[in-house]
């Protein structure tokens, strides 16, 4: 774990806010280990791997690394760098 942010490598993330039929956020709690946000309560998301799409990142990061949800869509918000 790093105690100096300028420590961590600029990198394109994507990152998912997931919503249930009643609007109520999903949010997930970092383990206290954690590199960034130790012990936070956080979006779901990760980091862009090279020629991957953010949609594709969010599917992966979601369905397959994080949760196990199948999302029906992704709607964009934004990309801000």
């Amino acid at each position: 774990m790093t105690d100096n942010i300028k420590d961590i490598k600029d990198f394109h993330a994507a990152c998912g806010i997931i919503l249930n039929p009643k609007s109520w956020v999903l949010l997930q709690k970092k383990d206290v280990e954690y590199p960034w946000n130790p012990g936070q309560w956080c979006y779901f998301g990760g980091k862009v791997k090279e020629g991957e799409h953010p949609y594709d990142t969010l599917r992966r990061e979601i369905e397959k690394e994080e949760t196990g949800l199948h999302l029906d869509d992704i709607v964009p918000y934004g990309d801000f760098p």
